[in-house]
């Protein structure tokens, strides 16, 4: 069963609002993005706003917006059950190609067949195959289609919110923060905006369902 599965590493990419590189050392909290280090405010600072010239930065987890942001649920049954039409659609398709297969079979082992008639028979087998194979890649095709489709609405939505909620409260980079800890290595809780980002996405989701429906 497929699921929509963004690469948090590309994730991590995608949602770095503004590129910050900062060659000072000062006492507060220093962390490391790759070879690269990021002075950090202190939760003194960051808890009074008052960071000085030193970049605010936030982190989020990007493996609990997947498993909390309504969206991204809605978007992962979709592509459930586009998967589930599609095997349910060839797996109809066999299951008449293989009774008609039986009773080819059955035919040419009978008695009085021609070599005109074994040959049609033989040749409709053939075609019997040629269409599960055309089949099984178009509704490969279909269900892939579906899935890239809906990682470009996810990724467009978390992008464009992300940067806006950066913009609103000031904040000068946001990193990730997943199980695999890719994108920071140090991440002290007040730096963790993932509630309030999950707040937002499912707070302005829930607008646009209730438009729909109206």
């Amino acid at each position: 069963m497929q699921k929509v599965a963004l690469g948090i590493s590309i994730v991590a990419l995608a949602l770095g609002i503004y590129a910050v590189v900062s060659s000072s050392s000062t006492p507060e909290q220093e962390s490391m993005v790759g070879d690269t280090p990021i002075t950090q405010p202190t939760n003194q600072s960051m808890a009074s706003g008052d960071a000085g010239d030193q970049p605010r930065i936030a982190f989020i987890r990007t493996d609990s917006i997947y498993a909390k942001c309504q969206f991204i649920i809605d978007a992962e049954a979709q592509l459930e059950r586009a998967t589930v039409a599609s095997e349910n659609k060839f797996q109809r398709k066999a299951k008449a190609a293989e009774q008609e297969y039986q009773e080819l079979v059955a035919y040419a082992q009978g008695p009085g067949v021609t070599e005109e008639e074994l040959q049609i028979a033989q040749n409709r087998l053939m075609e019997l195959e040629y269409e599960l194979q055309q089949l099984q890649q178009s509704e490969s095709q279909r269900v892939l289609r579906k899935e890239q489709e809906l990682n470009s609405e996810v990724i467009e939505r978390l992008t464009s919110f992300i940067a806006r909620y950066a913009e609103e409260n000031g904040i000068d980079l946001i990193i990730n923060k997943g199980m695999s800890g890719e994108g920071v290595l140090y991440g002290s809780t007040p730096f963790d905006v993932t509630p309030e980002i999950v707040r937002g996405l499912n707070e302005e989701y829930a607008l646009e369902q209730q438009v729909i429906e109206e």
